[in-house]
């Protein structure tokens, strides 16, 4: 989606082509009915809250064997099988993952890079061990880096992979049971060359060729990206790894310090239903995350939202009919890469355009983007009136650019919060609704989107509300219901972010969401105009 920034039907009658509206998601909260916390206590006092179920459609996966509340635990803190660098990783530490310079510290033995003689990484499960500190002494760190700068690290975690079948046969016997679509990634020649020439032309000298490609596999299809300080890892969760994909996922997941993964529910999962993630952006269309599922996980999706035109009345993928210059132009078979697209409205009598005009109008919009200097907020805005011509509103380029400007009004020199007009601040607020009636939708209840829109949304309420004070003298009834819009934000936000790793963005966003509702709640008694909500 050039350079910017999931499982329910809407409660809220559309037509092809409307925008969705959901007017009482302050008030709702858009969180599943089970989230009390007297319920969710009482989710908590039982046991493994899942079982394996198999299909032919979805191999093995995570089904709950009991309803379970959104905000449950459903994995909690699984070890990873293993763990290391991304492909085409940054220059790292091989015990600790620290990002390294180029003057760094080496293992004595193997001569690959590491933080310090003392690092925490050295002879442990997670890290640079002795087994694997043996076998790199033939790769050459030095030869590689200048070979291919890009791909040094590629070899790291199957090796870890490989090394597994001497050291534990019980992990290596897990391992075995992950899928590997190696019949496949046979036929993707870019795919399978890079593991060649990368992984397996290293370590055939050990393994078995046929073998190093099978975990190549292994790990391309069922890895999870996890996250120590700045740096970007990937690393094996046997049980993890069972949960299906889904457009419109029921789980968030998110990894302590410890590389630990934990998944919660989204929302609430009744008894019976399949436990799911999504391996897609959800908010790109249809087109752009079915190729990404192909491309990385071998698989084509079909579930609900891929399924239907109107991607659940998002009309994320949806554009302006060029002959009635309505938003009715869907495509007729979205499981379809080149399936025609058809206008709805009666009016139009079917008319058609073929996938060659929507791809076009696609690359040419994002290639408009990519010449928009960074936070150009002015830029961003002029780009969205030109866009609106050929897409819906909600179409998902212009949905990306409408998230980056939610994240850039009140941060950006010259649109900082006390800055911005009244029409600027009534602005964001309209990009962040838009957004969450969007996002209650295919990432609803405890998501990252939804806490970080809900953290945005309070901010412009805020100032307004204290414009009025200072100039109009708003009656406590205003008062009460912009308040009220507040305290909704920021305790839904603090909610979600919660759960959020203290280190990144979101957990940064959770904790001043947390901070600035506990301000509101000061302002509130300040007012002495209404009770404190519960």
């Amino acid at each position: 989606m050039s350079k910017l920034a999931r499982r329910s039907k809407s409660k809220n009658k559309a037509t092809n082509g409307q925008t969705i509206s959901i007017e009482k998601s302050f008030e709702d909260g858009a969180v599943a009915d089970c989230s009390a916390k007297e319920n969710l206590e009482k989710c908590r006092s039982s046991k493994k809250v899942f079982s394996t179920a198999r299909s032919e459609v979805l191999g093995r996966y995570l089904v709950a064997n009991r309803d379970i509340c959104a905000g449950e635990m459903v994995i909690d803190g699984e070890q990873p099988l293993v763990v290391g660098p991304v492909q085409q990783s940054d220059l790292l530490c091989l015990g600790c993952y620290v990002p390294l310079s180029f003057e760094h510290f080496r293992c004595k033995k193997c001569n690959w890079p590491l933080c310090a003689p003392s690092c925490s990484g050295l002879y442990v499960q997670s890290g640079h061990d002795e087994a694997e500190c043996d076998l790199l002494t033939s790769i050459l760190f030095d030869e590689e880096l200048q070979r291919d700068k890009m791909n040094v690290y590629n070899c790291i975690v199957p090796l870890r992979c490989l090394l597994l079948k001497k050291k534990s046969k019980s992990k290596w016997k897990l391992l075995e049971k992950m899928e590997s679509h190696d019949q496949v990634r046979r036929k993707i020649s870019d795919v399978w060359e890079l593991n060649e020439n990368t992984v397996v032309k290293k370590l055939q000298k050990y393994f078995d060729p046929q073998e190093i490609h099978t975990i190549c596999g292994i790990l391309e299809v069922n890895c999870f990206e996890v996250s120590r300080t700045e740096i970007s890892l990937r690393a094996l969760f046997p049980e993890a790894t069972l949960m299906s994909h889904n457009c419109v996922a029921n789980t968030i997941h998110t990894n302590d310090d410890e590389l630990r993964l934990r998944v919660r529910a989204s929302v609430s999962i009744p008894k019976g239903e399949p436990i799911t993630i999504s391996y897609a952006y959800t908010l790109q269309g249809t087109a752009c995350r079915r190729a990404h599922i192909k491309k990385t996980k071998f698989f084509d999706c079909i579930c609900q939202r891929c399924s239907d035109s109107t991607e659940l009345r998002t009309n994320l993928s949806t554009l302006m009919c060029p002959k009635c210059n309505h938003p009715t132009l869907f495509s007729a078979q979205p499981l379809h890469q080149n399936a025609a697209w058809i206008c709805t409205r009666k009016k139009c009598a079917k008319y058609t355009v073929s996938r060659v005009y929507v791809d076009s109008s696609i690359e040419k919009f994002e290639n408009k983007l990519k010449f928009i200097p960074e936070n150009c907020i002015e830029s961003y805005e002029d780009w969205i009136k030109e866009a609106s011509v050929i897409f819906h509103q909600n179409h998902y380029l212009i949905t990306g650019v409408k998230y980056t400007l939610s994240l850039l009004y009140g941060k950006t020199d010259g649109f900082l919060l006390q800055d911005l007009s009244h029409d600027l601040l009534q602005r964001k607020i309209k990009i962040c609704e838009e957004l969450l009636d969007i996002a209650n939708i295919i990432q609803p209840g405890l998501s990252r989107l939804r806490g970080i829109l809900l953290y945005e949304l309070h901010a412009p309420i805020m100032m307004l509300l204290n414009h009025k004070r200072k100039t109009r003298h708003p009656s406590k009834k205003q008062l009460k219901h912009s308040l009220q819009r507040i305290l909704t934000c920021l305790r839904e936000s603090s909610d979600i972010l919660q759960f959020e790793s203290e280190n990144t963005m979101e957990g940064k966003i959770g904790r001043a969401a947390k901070e600035a509702l506990e301000s509101a709640y000061l302002w509130e008694e300040e007012l002495g105009s209404f009770a404190r909500m519960e």
